[in-house]
Order: structure tokens, then C-alpha cells, then sequence
């Protein structure tokens, strides 16, 4: 019996990930992803198992990039609100940010909600993970004083969450990466570390300090999107 043909497990898997971002997970055969990832169909079940299996693995790699990705952005040295506006404006700047190619985890949020109990503990432990990196700069950002004392740190993360979500639904929608909110999520970023800023800060520049209408729908619209 002729041995199966090995093949290089982590380029496949990541081919399967660029067919599911496109096409997500009901719209994508088994007989697709054999030909994306140019392995036989024995070959696919023994190394990933089935369709489903393989989404699951797939999605968890996607999303711990991502977070990964995001992260090393926000835990950069130097200023935390810099490094919170410079992670916006990199993460719009990503390549795979398209409607080609599409978004593994807003497709995954989008296609099964909170139907499915694995998709949403991979989606979910990620989106944890971003978030406690997210308050930490933030409470460091505080402790230095680059935001006032009494700013609510869990209204700002909602504002960052929910930017990333736009972004990410814009680029399904097709804007390409010069229209996505690179430059503009740059002065949007501005003008909402203003609204934060200490009011030592404040006195030293004597503009008043003004909180920008995305910040105050931010907490009720995050529930509504997720990472």
C-alpha cells in the first residue's frame, strides 16, 4: 500500500485559513480545501481531521496571530497612549486586511454567533487576552499620567475594540487600505487621548478637554462586535 505523501503541515494549514477567510466555513468543501492545500483527502483527515476540526484549528491559529500581532503593538516601550494609537493605525495597515481576502474570526463571529461552543471559546479566550493587555497599558498610561485619574479605562477599551471591528468589517466591505481609517484613525486616535489626557496636561496646553461622540457610544456598541 502506497505510503501517504508528506507535505508541509503549517503551509497548508495556513492556505486553509486564506479559503475559509474568504469564502467562510459552509460555502467551503472538503474537495476545496484539498485543492488549496494540495493534499489528498487521507492525507487531510489523518493530519487535521475532518472539515470542522480542521476550521477549529485553522481559526485558533488565525486568532492567536492576530492577537499576538496587536499586542506586540500595545506592549511596544515608550508612551502607552502612543502605543495604543500606533496599534490602530498598524492594524489598519495590514495587507490581509481586504475583501478578497476576508477576516477568519469576523467571518467565524458572523457565520455562527454563539452557536457553536468552540468557535466561541477560541473567539472569546482571544478576545480575553487582548483585552487584559489592553487594560494593562492603559492602567499604565494612568499611573504616568498621560490620562486623567478618574478616566474610565473600560469605556476607552470598548472604543479600541469597537475601532478594530470597524476596520475589520470596512475591509470586507471592500475599502481598500488607503481608505480604511489609517490616516483618520490617526486623528481619531488624537483626539480622544486629548479627551483623556491629565489635567495637568490639559492646563499646560489650555484647550479644554472635549469627549468625542465615538468614545460615549463606544461602551454600547462593543457588545455588538467582537474581535
Amino acid at each position: 500500500m502506497a505510503r501517504p505523501k508528506e507535505f508541509d503541515q503549517e503551509k497548508a494549514l495556513r492556505k486553509a485559513i486564506g479559503l475559509f477567510s474568504q469564502q467562510g466555513f459552509a460555502a467551503t468543501s472538503t474537495d476545496d480545501l484539498m485543492r488549496v492545500m494540495e493534499v489528498g483527502r487521507q492525507s487531510m483527515y489523518d493530519t487535521f481531521g475532518d472539515k470542522r476540526a480542521l476550521f477549529l484549528k485553522a481559526l485558533e491559529l488565525y486568532v492567536t496571530e492576530g492577537i499576538h500581532s496587536i499586542n506586540a503593538e500595545l506592549e511596544r516601550p515608550g508612551s502607552p497612549l502612543a502605543a495604543v494609537q500606533d496599534a490602530l493605525v498598524t492594524f489598519a495597515q495590514r495587507k490581509d486586511l481586504s475583501s478578497a481576502e476576508g477576516c477568519m474570526g469576523l467571518n467565524a463571529i458572523s457565520e455562527f454567533g454563539q452557536r457553536d461552543a468552540e468557535v466561541t471559546r477560541i473567539t472569546r479566550n482571544a478576545a480575553r487576552l487582548q483585552r487584559q493587555t489592553l487594560m494593562r497599558v492603559l492602567r499604565r498610561a494612568k499611573k504616568q499620567r498621560e490620562i486623567r485619574s478618574d478616566a474610565d479605562l473600560d469605556s476607552m477599551a470598548d472604543f479600541f475594540e469597537s475601532t478594530l471591528a470597524g476596520i475589520r468589517m470596512a475591509a470586507k466591505a471592500g475599502k481598500s487600505r488607503h481608505s480604511l481609517p489609517a490616516s483618520k484613525n490617526r486623528r481619531l486616535c488624537v483626539k480622544s487621548v486629548h479627551a483623556a489626557r491629565s489635567p495637568d496636561n490639559s492646563r499646560a496646553t489650555g484647550k479644554p478637554e472635549v469627549m468625542p461622540p465615538e468614545w460615549r457610544i463606544a461602551r454600547d456598541s462593543a457588545h455588538l462586535v467582537s474581535t
